[in-house]
């Protein structure tokens, strides 16, 4: 069966379109194939609009998600654990402060069977205070997905991803929950 989207990765300029998109979050990215009927997360942000929520290129797989999920809980509290499921997926995905909330998850289900660019986070660094560069490294055991199609570019001057006429056909996407109310479930 093909995939939804495999005009991103056989179109010559899609493909290096695509493949340069997730070189900017990924080292040497590998092409994956997500069977129809996984769920995939992603971790979106509240103080951006609701379609960059729910849109953008990154996402996770459930193993991915629920590793995080369990590094993240202790005996303490659901706040504890949530908080710890922040800076976890920010450090193990090199996902820097610049990029925004990091407060949101988003669940889908694949409608379709989707191609995707996999790998380890690529190591980011940024100085929002113009005084001390922070690193953003990836986690070693961590993989990500850049999944071409479901979002068109913010456009100048933003940061919000708007979604792909194809998105709907290719995904379920559950309501965003914002983080400390996923652990207090």
């Amino acid at each position: 069966m093909n995939c939804a989207n495999e005009v991103h990765f056989f179109d010559p300029v899609l493909h290096a379109q695509s493949r340069a998109k997730a070189m900017e979050g990924i080292i040497m990215p590998v092409e994956e194939k997500i069977a129809a009927d996984r769920y995939i997360y992603r971790v979106g942000h509240s103080d951006r609009s609701k379609d960059s929520a729910y849109c953008g290129p990154w996402w996770v797989t459930d193993n991915t998600f629920l590793n995080i999920c369990n590094w993240s809980k202790s005996d303490d509290s659901d706040a504890d654990a949530a908080s710890s499921f922040r800076t976890l997926y920010k450090l193990k995905l090199a996902v820097m402060d610049s990029n925004g909330a990091c407060d949101v998850i988003v669940r889908a289900r694949l409608r379709e069977k989707l191609r995707a660019w996999g790998g380890r986070a690529k190591r980011l660094t940024e100085n929002p205070t113009g005084t001390a560069e922070i690193i953003w490294t990836g986690g070693f055991e961590i993989s990500q997905l850049c999944i071409p199609g479901l979002a068109q570019p913010p456009v100048h001057g933003s940061k919000d991803w708007v979604k792909s006429p194809e998105y709907d056909q290719w995904l379920e996407a559950d309501e965003a929950i914002p983080i400390h109310s996923w652990f207090a479930r």
